[in-house]
């Protein structure tokens, strides 16, 4: 009876005779389920807002600006810019003529920048500069924090690795030759006399003349009132046009270096007397007829032969 016990038969009324639960041997247990799918990736944080901009310095200037070597000169440049008091810049036309100098003043809201000439390269009168400090590098802006790192999902899994191919034989390597013993240098014989110089060949014919060079048209520039050359004026006729009296200035080399050669044309275009001048008396020109335009429509020519010397030709009188 130990396995068994009474208990009511609720639909006779009678005690049945029922083994106990405890005595029912357990069934076996069933196969474990497949694992679960893949959850997402987590979502990838915030990116770092980007640090702030460095100094600014680099700009242009349409001012004009003669190279010099000392001096304080005065350019219009960008606003805004970083510019500071005792800042070593650069001014710079091209490669060959750049303006060196040190910031005395920059006003950030009109671009107004004055700086203390210190040295050149080059020289003449430009009025399209690249504009810079020399040398420097501007400080770079904080960066920003970085955003957190999403939660990184379950590795896939790794393919099988293909078989390594058979490495081929190697070949023998050959055996190297002896080398040959170095022979005596032999000894150096003596120079011999140096023989009498040919004569001189005839000489070749003359080549075929090459085609004529293209007609450039001179530059026209006309002048209301006295006026003292400029480099611009080089090969150009000056019309000088005055009722009155007008003079055209020849300046010194060492205001305005025109190239030894440069030539240019005068004429007297208005009723008013028209006269070449040197500067200073230091400028020299060479003339016997004397230097002031015969009369209206006159014209004379200007060669630049010295430093400061230039001959003047034409339609002169004293």
């Amino acid at each position: 009876m130990g396995d068994y016990r009474l208990k009511i038969n609720p639909v006779t009324g009678k005690l049945d005779l029922v083994l106990k639960k405890s005595a029912i041997p357990a069934g076996e247990q069933g196969e474990q389920g497949p694992q679960g799918i893949q959850g997402p990736q987590g979502i990838q944080g915030v990116h770092g807002d980007q640090g702030l901009a460095g100094d600014k310095y680099k700009t242009t200037s349409s001012t004009s600006l003669t190279l010099a070597s000392s001096g304080t000169k005065t350019i219009t440049i960008a606003t805004g810019l970083s510019y500071s008091i005792g800042q070593d810049m650069v001014v710079a036309y091209d490669i060959d003529n750049i303006q060196y100098g040190k910031v005395s003043s920059y006003n950030s809201v009109n671009g107004e920048l004055i700086f203390d000439a210190t040295h050149k390269d080059g020289s003449g009168t430009y009025t399209s500069w690249k504009v810079n400090l020399d040398g420097a590098v501007g400080s770079p802006g904080e960066q920003g924090i970085q955003g957190e790192q999403g939660i990184q999902g379950i590795q896939g899994i790794q393919g099988i690795q293909g078989s390594q191919g058979l490495q081929g034989v190697k070949g023998d390597k050959g055996d190297k030759g002896d080398k040959g013993d170095t022979g005596d240098q032999g000894l150096q014989g003596d120079q011999g006399e140096k023989g009498d110089k040919g004569d001189k060949g005839d000489k070749g014919d003359d080549g075929t003349p090459g085609p004529a060079g293209a007609y450039l048209p001179i530059g026209i520039h006309e002048k209301i009132l006295d006026y003292t050359l400029a480099l611009i004026d080089a090969e150009c006729l000056m019309d000088m046009n005055k009722a009155t009296a007008i003079v055209l200035t020849i300046p010194k080399n060492s205001v305005v270096a025109f190239p030894i050669g440069t030539s240019l044309l005068v004429r007297q275009k208005g009723a008013g007397l028209t006269t070449i001048a040197p500067v200073d008396g230091t400028v020299i020109i060479n003339n016997q007829d004397g230097l002031v335009l015969t009369s209206q429509y006159a014209v004379a020519g200007l060669i630049k032969i010295l430093t400061d010397t230039w001959a003047a030709y034409g339609s002169l009188r004293p």
